[in-house]
């Protein structure tokens, strides 16, 4: 359903949405204020920006808001689309649809997380649930609600699956995604950083070096001259 923004809110509080695809040509202004409208009237739902430009102070701002993944036109139709069918395929996973299950093995980048096909139904809905909203501050609390069960017990039978607790998987899987987008080469170190859902910059150096050993601008140079490496001597 294609809508103009004076009609976003009606339809919203009308109807029954899945996802929002928001296109911002140029009045950035407008476009956090709607989308901060959106949030906060209806949390649960994703939404992507679609850009002609941008400015890094915009795209921060979005992700804080709660911006999920943004696209600058002209689109690439296949990544854009498997990014929209991975966002609606978990959450309607998250919300309990079973009927239709898909095997996380189709909707997990990680390998080691096959094995959740046969696991506690409860722990797939959490892990379903920080896949989603890894970009969001993220609580015990929460994902335990999600789970149906105390946060105590829910660390037991996570640490059970996983070997480690929750919040460790959840950190584990923001450097993963940061890692993946530092070997872009464009995207500020900043921007990574609030989009893999780290709270600042300090603390995703901090982190990010913990686990890897490299600063995250060392990682990126790293990897970069190992492309262009790479690529020379295919040349050759």
């Amino acid at each position: 359903m294609v809508c103009s923004v004076d009609e976003v809110e009606q339809i919203l509080g009308a109807r029954e949405i899945a996802l929002v695809i928001m296109e911002c040509k140029g009045d950035t202004d407008s476009a956090i204020r709607i989308l901060r409208n959106i949030k906060k009237a209806h949390p649960s739902i994703p939404v992507i920006f679609v850009v002609e430009s941008s400015t890094e102070n915009f795209l921060l701002q979005a992700f804080k808001i709660g911006i999920r993944d943004y696209f600058r036109l002209p689109l690439d139709p296949e990544e854009f689309l498997r990014s929209v069918a991975k966002i609606l395929c978990l959450k309607e996973n998250s919300q309990g649809r079973h009927d239709n299950f898909r095997p996380v093995d189709e909707i997990c980048d990680s390998e080691y997380e096959r094995f959740l096909v046969a696991a506690d139904e409860r722990v797939v809905r959490a892990v379903q649930y920080i896949k989603r909203n890894y970009g969001m501050p993220i609580c015990l609390d929460d994902v335990a609600e999600v789970a149906c069960m105390s946060k105590y017990h829910f660390c037991r039978v996570f640490k059970k699956h996983f070997g480690m607790g929750p919040i460790q998987y959840l950190l584990n899987l923001r450097i993963k995604i940061s890692m993946t987008l530092l070997q872009g080469g464009n995207t500020s170190i900043t921007l990574i950083a609030f989009r893999s859902g780290f709270k600042g910059l300090s603390e995703f150096n901090k982190q990010f070096k913990k686990a890897t050993g490299l600063t995250p601008t060392a990682y990126r140079n790293t990897k970069i001259s190992h492309q262009r490496v790479t690529v020379a001597a295919e040349e050759q």
